[in-house]
């Protein structure tokens, strides 16, 4: 009985020691035994550089909005499909009281588009944020 005893102690005396070499000694309240408990290990890599660079990568920045000009924003319409864009604008008159206007003349202002280049480079200016893609060609 005291043989077993004593090799009980002896195991839990050297477990203790091998455990203490990852974690530290406590006094149990319970019992007058010394217990290892493992320490939990903080996460190194949190405060490393590559995370700080990832974090840094990810942060959110302030981004600045371009103005549109409203003045061309409510003179003109973006019109066609993704890969045909192009700039549509009433001519002038053509808003209300075309019942009194000649047929030649309403259908001299139906149908306005930009068609110069460098017109449409001017509006692409003005309205920052019309979508150009490399389908499409404007």
């Amino acid at each position: 009985m005291m043989n077993s005893m004593n090799s009980f102690s002896q195991q839990y005396f050297m477990s203790s020691l091998l455990s203490a070499q990852r974690g530290f000694l406590t006094l149990n309240n319970k019992s007058s035994l010394l217990q290892t408990s493992t320490l939990t290990q903080v996460n190194e890599r949190s405060f490393s550089i590559i995370s700080r660079r990832t974090q840094k990568k990810y942060a959110r920045t302030k981004k600045y909005k371009l103005k549109t000009k409203k003045a061309f924003q409510k003179r003109f319409r973006i019109g066609g499909s993704l890969r045909d864009r192009t700039f549509k604008f009433h001519a002038l008159g053509f808003r209300h009281l075309n019942r009194n206007k000649t047929n030649k003349n309403l259908g001299r202002k139906r149908g306005r588009l930009l068609h110069h280049r460098a017109d449409i480079n001017k509006a692409k200016k003005y309205m920052p944020y019309f979508k150009s893609r490399k389908s499409t060609k404007l």
